[in-house]
């Protein structure tokens, strides 16, 4: 018997009665849109047949990994594993403003962990920074810091004075924008330095200067949290990174620009050099 004459496909009018010799004979009826199948005594509708509806907490989930769950735990079904992705793609989305980055004249008050934002600067158009939420910390920090790295030249202080370190300024633009839209500069600074004898050693720090404003950090970055070199031998040198710093809160008043240098000390006479050093900047809000 031919698959075609099992399966048949018709209007309701020219179906054959059901009988026991077309028994599990299949027919589409074409002007209702329905299959039925012959038990031999009548037509059975089967157009759901295989296709019904299933209920995704009728379906099992296991997962591979349970860490990727809430609380470490097998959401036990499919309902449940799209309720907990369907939960993170809506944090995910009210951290991003719903598609993208928003832009704002003031840090928000309650932000969640990770919620990045571009705050505006001034009044100038186009001029913002990237700023983004650290809970851990309970802070707002900018996205991107700011590296500078001095040249490779060994620079050399031979008294207990300050010595700005070459290569290691930079101006910093605009800063009474930074300022007053509720910013701190921080610093940190690291070099590969020495010191000659036993009598002292060698400190970096960072300092800024600008018109009236003269703030200097050399006690927050000095001999309690600044990083020191070993001293006594000229060809030992200390590879360090100095703590992430704040400087002054203190308002520049009227300086719209301010100047930051690396500087290296002693604490005797004597001489001390630093190679390889870098500085890295970076801001964030004040009072949070």
């Amino acid at each position: 018997m031919r698959l075609d004459e099992v399966i048949l496909r018709d209007t309701r009018a020219n179906q054959p009665a059901a009988a026991t010799s077309n028994s599990g004979f299949i027919y589409y009826v074409t002007d209702e849109n329905v299959t039925e199948r012959s038990n031999g005594t009548t037509w059975e509708d089967i157009s759901d047949a295989g296709a019904g509806a299933v209920d995704s907490d009728d379906v099992t989930y296991t997962p591979t990994t349970l860490a990727d769950w809430d609380s470490a735990a097998d959401p036990g079904d499919v309902e449940q594993a799209l309720d907990q992705l369907a939960e993170r793609i809506a944090d995910v989305e009210g951290v991003v403003g719903g598609g993208g980055i928003t832009t704002v004249t003031a840090l928000p008050a309650s932000p969640a962990d990770g919620e990045t934002v571009l705050l505006r600067l001034g009044s100038s158009p186009y001029e913002f920074i990237m700023m983004t939420f650290d809970a851990t910390y309970s802070n707002w920090v900018s996205t991107h810091p700011l590296l500078i790295t001095g040249n490779g030249l060994e620079a050399e202080v031979t008294t207990t004075s300050n010595t700005p370190v070459a290569g290691m300024s930079i101006l910093i633009n605009r800063y009474k924008t930074y300022y007053d839209a509720g910013l701190r500069l921080q610093v940190s600074v690291a070099g590969r330095y020495r010191s000659t004898d036993a009598t002292g050693t060698a400190k970096l720090h960072a300092e800024i200067l600008g018109g009236t404003l003269n703030v200097t950090t050399l006690s927050s970055l000095g001999t309690t949290t600044g990083v020191t070199s070993p001293s006594g031998n000229a060809n030992t040198f200390l590879q360090a990174v100095s703590d992430w710093q704040d400087f002054s809160a203190s308002d520049p008043g009227s300086d719209t620009q301010a100047f930051i240098r690396m500087i290296l000390t002693r604490g005797v006479a004597g001489t001390a050099g630093v190679t390889l050093r870098n500085m890295s900047l970076r801001w964030i809000a004040a009072d949070t």
